[in-house]
C-alpha cells in the first residue's frame, strides 16, 4: 500500500515523501517530524520528510524488533512518545525520535 505525505502549511499542499508498506496499514498516526503507521502487527516509525541524499527507509524503526512475534492491535503517537498495545496485553511507551524503548506495562490477564 502507498501513502503520500504533504506539507499543508500555506495554500497549497507541497509533497515531502511517497512510501510503499507491506500488508494492510491498520493505523497511521503524525506528529510534527514522525510517521508510525500499524502494519501486519509492527509498527513502522520515520521521518516524514526525507533528507536529500538518504534512501526513503534508511531512518526506519520498526517495532517489534526481528525475532519477536508481530502482535501489536493499536498505536499513538506524540512528540515524545511512540506508544503500542499488543493483543497480550502488553502496553509499551518508546522515545522518539530513536525509538527507544522506555517503559511497559503488563496486564496479567491479557
Amino acid at each position: 500500500m502507498q501513502v503520500t505525505f504533504y506539507n499543508v502549511d500555506g495554500k497549497a499542499g507541497r509533497m515531502l515523501n511517497k512510501r510503499d508498506y507491506l500488508g494492510t496499514i491498520s493505523t497511521i498516526r503524525l506528529n510534527d517530524s514522525q510517521a508510525a503507521v500499524l502494519t501486519g502487527g509492527h509498527v513502522v516509525v520515520h521521518p516524514i520528510a526525507v533528507e536529500q541524499g538518504r534512501a526513503p527507509d534508511e531512518q526506519d524503526v520498526v517495532v517489534p524488533g526481528p525475532g519477536q512475534p508481530a502482535n501489536i492491535t493499536c498505536l499513538a503517537l506524540t512528540p515524545t512518545f511512540v506508544i503500542t498495545g499488543s493483543r497480550t496485553g502488553t502496553l509499551s511507551y518508546y522515545l522518539t525520535p530513536d525509538v527507544a524503548p522506555v517503559n511497559e506495562y503488563r496486564h496479567d490477564e491479557g
